[in-house]
């Protein structure tokens, strides 16, 4: 709500530092028209909370299992390897660990997208993969979280197992397209690649808001930021 509340104050400053209109307005979509949505959905007598949930939850699912697919049939079947982002997938593998009761389907569902998110080969979905499940260890206070990491472990070795009695070329190929990504990984970071000349430009963009903030000249900068639609100028370019 304060968030809200402050908005046009930010619109203000924006259109004093006279960033970018189009800027401005996505700003102010984001920061307004998003909440304020879920607030009146929500408080909606004929709408109830668990109801848009389910409704987000299932579109979330939907989006992933899309994804899924694509990610199968160009990555493996078609051997096309390609960067697909599956970040919708983390959602519902997020909040399907953080439950104590998990059904079977469920668990298929949670499986099959950890398998999906492996052969995105998108650098970042790994990252974010990675990261929620060290969160959703680290939040389940239940005694048993060992126990059922360790049963997760298992299923997971199993179906590897599996996958390599009943489908090997299928297995081999999986396999050969995680790899190529790691080995692309380490040159990229060890060797010059295509990661170090993206870090470098995230340093540069790092070093562009230090630039940009130290430089503000008037009481507004001070008082109420840049605004909405602030423009970062890295020392680089834009």
């Amino acid at each position: 709500m304060l968030m809200v509340v402050l908005v046009p104050f930010w619109v203000l400053a924006g259109l004093f530092n006279g960033w970018p209109i189009t800027y401005v307005v996505g700003d102010v979509f984001m920061l307004t028209v998003l909440p304020w949505s879920y607030f009146a959905l929500s408080r909606n007598p004929m709408r109830k909370v668990g109801f848009i949930f389910k409704w987000l939850y299932g579109s979330m699912v939907a989006a992933a299992l899309f994804g899924f697919v694509l990610v199968v049939y160009n990555n493996v079947i078609v051997g096309n390897i390609s960067k697909i982002s599956l970040d919708s997938a983390l959602g519902p593998i997020y909040y399907s660990l953080l439950r104590n009761n998990v059904g079977f389907s469920e668990s298929a569902l949670v499986l099959m997208l950890m398998f999906g998110v492996l052969l995105s080969t998108k650098r970042g979905t790994w990252a974010g993969f990675i990261f929620l499940l060290i969160a959703a260890f680290v939040l389940r206070s239940d005694r048993g979280k060992w126990t059922k990491a360790a049963a997760w472990i298992g299923v997971i070795v199993a179906a590897v197992g599996t996958s390599i009695i009943v489908a090997p070329d299928f297995y081999v190929t999986t396999r050969s397209t995680i790899e190529y990504r790691i080995e692309e990984t380490q040159e990229d970071v060890f060797g010059g690649g295509e990661l170090s000349t993206k870090s470098g430009g995230r340093l540069s963009e790092i070093v562009g808001v230090y630039d940009t903030i130290a430089k503000r000249q008037s009481a507004v900068d001070w008082m109420l930021g840049l605004g909405l639609g602030a423009i970062i100028t890295a020392r680089e370019g834009r």
